[in-house]
């Protein structure tokens, strides 16, 4: 999925040499920040907001999924996807 993004994100191959672990975050986050935006579109026409909504980049953060999991998918906000059999979680957090 991110290889697809990839292609339109800045013309990069995704499996040539600009293609890597630091380019597949960049297109990660950016995926994060439309797919988010949207969310928070949504929430907001729906009238489910409190008041104003900042966004912030969204960062990525690489856990050991083996230790760390469940907490992590027990907490509050997180989603977790099913992608065509690869898992994907995420964690709306408020603003510290």
């Amino acid at each position: 999925m991110a290889g697809g993004i990839g292609i339109g994100e800045g013309g990069v191959d995704p499996l040539g040499e600009d293609a890597g672990p630091a380019r597949a975050a960049d297109v990660l986050g950016e995926l994060m920040n439309v797919a988010c935006g949207a969310y928070l579109s949504a929430e907001a026409a729906a009238g489910r907001s409190e008041g104003a909504t900042e966004m912030g980049i969204p960062q990525l953060t690489a856990f050991d999924a083996a230790r760390e999991w469940e907490v992590f998918a027990g907490s509050a906000g997180a989603f977790v996807l099913d992608a065509e059999g690869n898992t994907i979680a995420v964690r709306l957090r408020g603003a510290a």
